[in-house]
């Protein structure tokens, strides 16, 4: 769908003008939004105007809004043309840009949620490469095992045994995550058992639900686990 919207509205893109005073907030929000480190923001932010990303026009207003409105920076949002005037081409590869949006603290958002459905198994083997290596920040991580939770129809089982794992990683927000999604499975495995894939059964997880609830994780995830080992 892309292509379509360029050629019917253009590509606009993000530009800094000016970093203000707060440059080092700049330097955060910027990092946040690309997925970059300090050292390519500061380069990127070194020569001014710079470009930050492209896309349409609803994009570049929601970054705006969303991540530099309170910076302090002056950033504006500008059509991009080649000399015909025609809409300048679709990036070949969108990984690093989806990557960094698994990074944004408002994932999941429709357009982000929409992409990565569009791009199907590709996408979901993407998510799963981030989930199963550890490759990210544990908000990448999480975000990326909760997208292709809902994608899981590309490989159910290697969400599943991706699950167990996780409830004992050290980051609070990503074991809280993939605790509540294998609960998830479980509950539905009773009106669905294809749910569970293979030779798995609803208490076969049991020894990582307990061990993510001797870590700790969020009350209401607390409850459905206590509630799951309860039954017989």
């Amino acid at each position: 769908m892309r292509p379509l919207f360029y050629a019917q509205h253009g590509r606009w893109a993000l530009q800094i003008t000016d970093t203000g005073p707060l440059k080092v907030k700049v330097l955060q929000s910027v990092r946040d939004l690309l997925g970059l480190s300090i050292l390519d923001v500061s380069a990127l932010l070194k020569t001014l105007p710079s470009t930050l990303a492209t896309g349409t026009r609803t994009e570049m207003e929601a970054l705006l809004l969303g991540k530099l409105s309170d910076t302090g920076a002056t950033a504006v949002i500008i059509p991009i043309r080649d000399k015909h005037h025609t809409p300048g081409p679709t990036p070949r590869s969108p990984w690093r840009r989806l990557k960094a949006e698994l990074g944004r603290a408002d994932f999941p958002h429709p357009l982000a949620q929409k992409e990565f459905a569009s791009l199907g198994a590709e996408a979901f083997n993407f998510l799963m490469d981030i989930v199963e290596k550890r490759d990210g920040s544990p908000r990448h991580i999480k975000n990326a095992l909760w997208m292709a939770s809902t994608m899981r129809g590309w490989g159910l089982a290697r969400v599943l045994v991706a699950l167990p794992g996780l409830c004992t990683h050290e980051d609070f927000d990503v074991r809280t995550t993939a605790l509540r999604l294998l609960l998830i499975r479980l509950l539905q495995s009773v009106r669905a058992p294809a749910e569970l894939a293979g030779e798995y059964s609803r208490h076969s997880f049991d020894d990582a639900i307990k061990a993510a609830l001797a870590l700790g994780v969020e009350t209401s995830t607390e409850h459905l686990a206590r509630e799951h080992l309860a039954r017989p």
